[in-house]
């Protein structure tokens, strides 16, 4: 439990840390932490969305045949209960979960593996790379959580705090700003300042903040340029 509020309070003193005392244990419970959290949080955030999708597709219908949304939902469902409405979307939630799954997995281990061969090197701190990966990535998960909530007090099902946000769902810009996420930058600062505490070299401390946020840079002009001229 130290070192999760240090993660968010004092994080060069985590990463000095880790350093210090490598361990398998502490990124394997992280991962598992970690991985868990954003699959549940996902699931939540998604239904949301489709409850939000499925009551906009009830008024559109509604509107058009000038009826009332009870109307179309009992031609729908007839004397079944409501909530065979919801039933329909179920099977979205599988592909969310893999989706989520899959994608929290990636995000550890590719990370890991290019960042502590460019940048570390050392077998002795293999487990030290893989928790810096896994405990910078902990800010996505405060991101997930607070989507629910944020997006319930704004109206906003598809909720994001990236820049995306204060324009309108079909700018060509939005593709781009998307990547500005204030919770994906915090990630990108823990995971710089983690690499540049358990390396050594001068030289190499500075090249984890050139390379971290080099690719994200390059990540942020490829997704604008695609959203300015695919749309």
């Amino acid at each position: 439990m130290d070192l999760f509020y240090e993660i968010f309070a004092m994080p060069a003193r985590a990463f000095r840390r880790i350093k210090d005392n490598p361990s398998w244990t502490v990124p394997i419970v992280g991962a598992i932490i970690l991985i868990l959290g954003i699959v549940v949080l996902t699931i939540f955030f998604k239904m949301s969305v489709y409850e939000y999708a499925m009551m906009e597709t009830l008024h559109h219908e509604a509107a058009k045949l000038g009826i009332g949304v009870d109307q179309v939902v009992q031609e729908l469902i007839g004397t079944q209960d409501p909530s065979t409405l919801f039933m329909f979307t179920l099977g979205e939630f599988t592909t969310d979960m893999t989706n989520a799954f899959t994608y929290s997995l990636l995000g550890i281990l590719l990370p890991f593996v290019f960042f502590h061969f460019i940048l570390v090197n050392e077998t002795r701190l293999l487990s030290a790379s893989l928790a810096v990966v896994i405990w910078s990535k902990f800010p996505l998960l405060v991101g997930a959580l607070l989507k629910i909530p944020a997006g319930v007090l704004l109206k906003k099902p598809y909720m994001s705090f990236s820049l995306a946000m204060f324009l309108p769902a079909d700018s060509r810009f939005s593709v781009g700003l998307a990547t500005i996420d204030i919770f994906s930058i915090w990630t990108l600062v823990l995971l710089a300042l983690g690499f540049s505490t358990i390396v050594e070299n001068p030289r190499k401390k500075t090249l984890a903040w050139a390379l971290v946020f080099g690719l994200w840079g390059a990540w942020f002009i490829v997704s604008l340029v695609k959203g300015l001229v695919f749309g």
